[in-house]
């Protein structure tokens, strides 16, 4: 009788012992399944801020100011290409005179190097002071030959100076309001008068990560 109850007891305990294993591998098997799922959601939830961040970073547009600072310095190198002068045109004096007597300006810049600044689908505009006799350029021939010698083109003879706004920015494109003053005679270094202000879209765009002119109008 006694070896009965001896016996049951042991039952018990072992019945008991394999419920608490039971539990505990249940218990075990919860939490790994709950890591797993919450490290996943975890690593997607890093994923997905870091391809918005990639997102917004990537369509981060430039500043105003930086903007500004582009154009101006593109601007005044479009301007300049027109007129054979520096920037566009890096040049000296020759140590010799020429036949005449003169001393020549030695360009130091090829005609690709400036054509280098320039898009594919570059396009400028030049016009006379009645505003409607205007002459339309491409990238061939807006470096000439005889770039270097300084011969301009326009026909505007009182111009004063261009300042430069934003109209707009995109990732690729910048927009610029060019609005060009002019004064009374052809001496307008002299004269604080202005008499006439023209406004033109002054236009540049980003190909293989440089600016490059793409629109330009030549105030003079």
């Amino acid at each position: 009788m006694e070896n009965i109850e001896i016996k049951k007891n042991s039952n018990k305990g072992l019945i008991i012992l394999i419920i608490i294993l039971f539990i505990m591998v249940l218990g075990l098997g919860a939490y790994v399944i709950y890591d797993k799922l919450l490290t996943n959601d975890g690593k997607e939830t890093t994923t997905s801020n870091n391809s918005e961040s990639k997102v917004k970073e990537e369509q981060k547009s430039i500043s105003e100011s930086e903007a500004l600072a582009t154009g101006n310095e593109l601007w005044k190198y479009a301007y300049s290409t027109f007129w054979g002068t520096e920037p566009a045109w890096t040049n000296h004096p020759s140590d010799t005179p020429n036949q005449y007597g003169g001393i020549e300006n030695i360009c130091d810049t090829t005609k690709e190097q400036v054509k280098s600044k320039y898009s594919s689908d570059f396009k400028a505009q030049s016009c006379y002071s009645d505003g409607t006799t205007c002459t339309d350029y491409t990238i061939d021939n807006f470096v000439p030959e005889v770039a270097c010698q300084g011969v301009g083109r326009g026909g505007l003879q009182d111009y004063k100076d261009t300042s430069l706004t934003v109209k707009s920015i995109q990732d690729n494109k910048i927009v610029f309001t060019a609005k060009s003053e002019y004064c009374g005679s052809i001496f307008c270094h002299e004269s604080n008068e202005t008499v006439k202000e023209v406004e033109k879209d002054f236009v540049i765009v980003k190909q293989n990560g440089n600016w490059l002119i793409s629109s330009f109008y030549l105030p003079n």
